[in-house]
């Protein structure tokens, strides 16, 4: 068994020392330099520089803002649920509102509101 490995062990040796010295073979016209290759070099030539556009500048497109509306007392308001309620009401120094009212904030106004209705009950202008 060990003569077998020893032989195997020989044998992938000399396979290996032989792929290098079989790339080494002389080329045909008896030179074993790799062949440099000439390109021929072309100098730069002057050229203007090209002409961009400017970049057109961004505008936002207009915004439709509607005029304020100014509620008053009694008046319905039909969007009323677009508007998010106002819950810390103590914050912007608010009264508690009723039972089945509360308070929405309109453009800069605050407006007491009755849930089922629609109603305006009172209106506190914003600072």
């Amino acid at each position: 068994m060990k003569r077998f490995s020893k032989i195997l062990l020989a044998a992938v040796a000399a396979s290996v020392m032989a792929v290098p010295m079989a790339n080494a073979q002389p080329r045909p016209d008896g030179s074993r330099q790799v062949p440099h290759r000439y390109e021929r070099q072309v100098p730069p030539q002057w050229q203007p520089a090209p002409k961009y556009k400017a970049a057109p500048q961004y505008k936002p497109a207009p915004r439709y803002k509607p005029a304020p509306h100014h509620w008053k007392k009694g008046e319905r308001m039909s969007n009323w649920r677009a508007h998010a309620p106002i819950r810390d009401y103590g914050r912007y120094g608010l009264r508690k509102p009723p039972a089945g009212q509360q308070w929405v904030k309109v453009d800069n106004d605050y407006v007491l509101l009755g849930i089922a209705t629609g109603l305006i009950t009172s209106i506190i202008a914003g600072r």
